[in-house]
């Protein structure tokens, strides 16, 4: 079983990769706020060309971004369905017409599409240039209460715990009952149940052995982490391309 379903491309080593981990969160999140608050398509004239080659350099495989991208579709599709909705029902036609005022109400839809498809790039970007711990020591650094990253670090180990287990009884039953003779409704409420019991007893023996080896509640410091040249690099190209766009674009 891989343990990598957030950061699984972690490990390639490319120089989105090799950036320490405090450059990278800020940048990324910095960088969705000027594309939030972008009032009009122009400047992403701009952003969406230089996220396609951050995209290029790190060094991920294209398929993984469209994975990425394919599972927030259906709801864009479904934002989309409401919003030809509300409009036909508070005007009684659609704004695919030759109308100024519907054609504005057709842009904002666009902006809004747009920038929540490159608002998911950028996030999946950071994920997968970046362990998942090194994110959470990041978050540290920049003064997040380390009960949240303790909580997120443990809901994420314990997750692969769950997801084993499960491996493991499918596996289980379908090498004893490949063909199922009892009711499905009844059959997956069983399954919950013993999964649940078996998860709950391996997250307490993986508990205890964690505390026989030290563990007091938080998880220990990262190390290895500082800031070098190409994070200075980094900060530099990204400030002279907000201001080009701020300056240009007028953003």
């Amino acid at each position: 079983m891989r343990h990598n379903f957030i950061d699984r491309y972690g490990h390639v080593d490319s120089p989105l990769h090799r950036l320490d981990p405090r450059t990278k969160l800020a940048l990324s999140l910095l960088l969705i706020v000027f594309i939030i608050a972008s009032l009009r398509l122009r400047p992403f004239a701009a952003f969406v060309p230089f996220v396609l080659l951050l995209i290029v350099c790190s060094r991920v495989p294209l398929s993984f971004y469209l994975k990425r991208v394919a599972l927030i579709t259906p709801v864009m599709l479904l934002f989309v369905f409401f919003y030809l909705l509300s409009d036909f029902m508070e005007t009684h036609s659609f704004f695919l017409v030759v109308d100024p005022a519907k054609n504005a109400r057709a842009a904002t839809m666009l902006l809004i599409l747009v920038k929540s498809y490159v608002s998911i790039l950028i996030l999946t970007l950071l994920t997968s240039t970046s362990r998942f711990s090194d994110l959470l020591w990041a978050l540290r650094r920049f003064r997040l209460p380390k009960v949240l990253t303790t909580i997120s670090h443990l809901v994420y180990t314990y997750t692969f715990v769950l997801v084993d287990e499960s491996q493991r009884m499918s596996r289980a039953f379908h090498s004893r009952a490949p063909v199922l003779r009892v009711p499905r409704l009844r059959f997956y409420g069983q399954w919950l149940g013993a999964l649940f019991l078996r998860s709950l007893n391996r997250a307490d023996t993986l508990y205890l052995a964690m505390v026989s080896r030290g563990f007091n509640g938080e998880f220990p410091e990262g190390g290895g982490h500082r800031l070098r040249l190409g994070d200075a690099v980094a900060i530099s190209v990204f400030s002279l391309g907000i201001a080009y766009v701020k300056i240009v674009w007028k953003a």
